[in-house]
């Protein structure tokens, strides 16, 4: 199995959309993305690329369909689009910064 495989098998055990959590505040700029989780203080820093995938996550899109736009925009290969945005993606969630809607955070 693939980690991306493995990625979307454990995302299809949890469920509900991902979004940004509710205790965590975004700064865009020109060159990407700034990140603050309240409670912890953690910041966290992004490309434009990285950038995009908030903004999609925000607007309640899934993974495929970021990753469908990730790879459009930057020519790149779909395979390679989506493992990058699903383990930005990961990151994100693992750190606290986005959550399942419904969910409790921890």
């Amino acid at each position: 199995m693939t980690l991306l495989e493995r990625f979307r098998s454990k995302l299809s055990l949890e469920s509900g959309p991902l979004t940004p959590a509710a205790d965590v505040r975004a700064s865009l700029h020109g060159e990407g993305l700034v990140l603050l989780h309240i409670p912890s203080g953690r910041i966290f820093q992004s490309n434009r690329a990285g950038a995009k995938i908030w903004q999609a996550l925000a607007n309640g899109l899934d993974l495929d369909s970021i990753s469908e736009t990730i790879s459009r925009e930057y020519d790149l290969p779909a395979e390679l689009a989506r493992r990058d945005a699903g383990k930005f993606v990961e990151q994100l969630q693992q750190q606290g910064f986005v959550s399942r809607v419904g969910s409790v955070a921890s």
